[in-house]
């Protein structure tokens, strides 16, 4: 299939500079206090249910089918991009002025009346602990401040994207527990059925028991309302929560990457000698909860790769508990150094491994490590605390494509209507908030006049993609089946990875702008690869020549490179 990319991307969160460090600590701090991530007073969940009428028709469809003038368009329609007149290459689409007299449909229990639209945005409650870490890194954004950034963001897309004559009303939902207190979650999703509203936006990301409480009352659930769950869950529970990535579909990009550059090779990269000079063989470490919610997709994996042809000795599973988590470290470890493979595959968190390295390199391993899909592992800021005898031999998949600076962002541009207002007061998350503001104004508009959470997913899913970039340093995100995932429907929004190797003395800043030493290296300089695109050549694994550490036009450290043209804001005139 041609390379394509569209307009909506509830994962745009990873093209922001400050990669949401606030949001890993919350999930952090609390995986931390969590004794348990069992979710037991859920409902069943729901089916799909057809559409109850098409899609509104988009300027791009009405184009190819030869029918514009049967279509008014509204002023806000640049339509030599078919898109909304926001300076970003990923605006919504143009959707046509329904005609005078066109009836709205109301649904009072989900908040739809034929003036409004009610949204809920979640809160986190206040956590000392999580919050002077956050400042500790230079990452706090107060709960007013993202409160405040929400609301400009949902006013700066009502200016132009088409409601057909509603408007969006925000109300907060405060959130009573931490990321993973499933109980609080569930009493939370309950509270916004009481609020009466269409969508959430944002939740405890750690809970199922929030996102499919929310399915189960026909509430939309959208962007960072929970981290990651396996395919079936989001299947079972569509058209409700709209997810950033599948750890299913990034498990399948890995044993591309694992099969096509690594398999049937000796180690090279390993900071043993002795392995250096056999054929490798994998260990593969993972991050679980504590009643292993991923243990089926982890099997799943292991059993992709060992049908791949890869050399998997054995897996080993861990949960991060900080009161215990040195000694486990030493535990983990030494499970690893008994069966004594080359490569460690690791896929987890951004904090266990700074103690799995320091105990790696106490107990005298020195394997491979190869990222493939980690929360924040992928990011300088917590690489750097890494053992970097240990990780000078990282590499594999990020799914953060390289950093710009802020104020080069096209949402920044939204936001501030290019300079022409405040700049948004949640600096750090931003981007996260942005990402789910995005998918939603795009399901509202492609919904059409009637409003449901049915026409939601149809709109989405069924609008046509457009071309990729020309250097393909856009990521990919879509929703639906447009023939990029061979398990068909994609309900997990990224499709898109890059490949990166860890360079211990490259300068610069980090997600947080803090300058120091240790950078990711991106290969093809950041290019993104659709699943099926993984080269079978040698990429060039530890060689500088066509990579960059992050983009920044200053050209002050060795390394990064100007900002391509394909990644700044449109003109605020288009």
């Amino acid at each position: 299939m041609a390379a394509q990319t569209g307009p909506r991307n509830s994962a745009l969160k990873r093209y922001a500079p400050f990669i949401a460090v606030v949001a890993v600590i919350a999930i952090v701090i609390g995986i931390l206090v969590a004794t348990s991530g069992s979710n037991k007073k859920t409902t069943s969940t729901t089916a799909l249910p057809a559409a109850s009428k098409a899609p509104w028709p988009s300027y791009s469809e009405a184009k190819a089918a030869g029918t514009l003038s049967n279509y008014k368009w509204d002023a806000n329609c640049d339509q030599t991009r078919a898109q909304v007149k926001l300076p970003s290459w990923d605006a919504p689409p143009c959707m046509a002025t329904p005609p005078a007299g066109t009836a709205l449909n109301s649904d009072a229990a989900h908040g739809i009346t034929n003036t409004t639209i009610r949204v809920a945005y979640y809160s986190a409650p206040p956590d000392a602990q999580a919050d002077a870490l956050a400042k500790s890194v230079g990452a706090y954004d107060s709960p007013s401040q993202v409160g405040q950034t929400t609301q400009g963001f949902i006013n700066a897309f009502s200016k132009r994207v088409q409601l057909y004559g509603r408007k969006v009303q925000l109300v907060k939902l405060q959130g009573t527990g931490t990321s993973t207190d499933e109980q609080a979650a569930q009493a939370d999703a309950v509270t916004a059925k009481n609020m009466h509203v269409f969508a959430v936006l944002g939740g405890p990301s750690q809970t199922k028991s929030f996102s499919q409480t929310l399915a189960n009352e026909g509430i939309l659930c959208i962007g960072s309302c929970e981290l990651a769950q396996p395919e079936s869950f989001y299947k079972d529970n569509s058209p409700y929560i709209w997810a950033g990535i599948e750890p299913d579909q990034t498990s399948q990009i890995n044993v591309q990457f694992v099969k096509n550059q690594l398999v049937g090779k000796d180690a090279i990269y390993a900071g043993d000698s002795k392995f250096q000079k056999e054929k490798r063989t994998f260990a593969v470490l993972s991050y679980d909860t504590s009643d292993g919610q991923y243990t089926a997709v982890w099997d799943k994996w292991i059993n992709e790769l060992k049908s791949a042809g890869v050399d998997v000795k054995g897996h080993v599973s861990y949960f991060l508990n900080l009161p215990t988590v040195q000694a486990d470290a030493q535990t983990i470890v030494q499970k690893l150094k008994a069966i004594n493979a080359t490569t460690v595959i690791f896929t987890g968190d951004p904090v266990a491994p700074i103690y799995f390295t320091k105990e790696a390199t106490k107990q005298k391993y020195f394997p491979e490590w190869v990222m493939s899909g980690t929360v924040f592992a992928d990011t300088a800021v917590f690489a750097r605390k890494f053992d970097q005898t240990q990780w000078k031999h990282a590499f594999g998949l990020s799914l953060i494509p390289p950093r710009i600076p802020i104020t080069q962002q096209g949402y920044y541009a939204i936001y501030t209507d290019c300079g022409d207002t405040a700049a948004p007061t949640a600096y750090n998350t931003q981007g996260i908030i942005y990402g789910n503001a995005l998918l939603l104004f795009d399901g509202l508009e492609l919904a059409g006049p009637h409003l449901s959470a049915q026409n939601f997913y149809a709109g989405i899913t069924s609008y046509p993609l457009l071309p990729r970039d020309s250097s393909d340093l856009r990521e990919v995100i879509s929703y639906g089946d447009h023939g990029i995932w061979p398990d068909g429907t994609d309900y997990g929004g990224q499709d898109t990875a890059g490949f990166v190797w860890w360079d211990p003395t490259a300068k610069g800043q980090d997600e947080t702008g803090t300058v120091g030493t240790g950078e990711y290296r991106y290969m093809d300089n950041g290019k993104q690869f659709l699943p099926g695109d993984v080269p079978t050549t040698p990429i060039g694994l530890f060689d500088k020549t066509n990579t960059v550490t992050y983009y920044d036009s200053s050209g002050k450290y060795t390394g990064t490179k100007p900002v391509p043209d394909v990644l700044k804001p449109l003109s605020c005139s288009s």
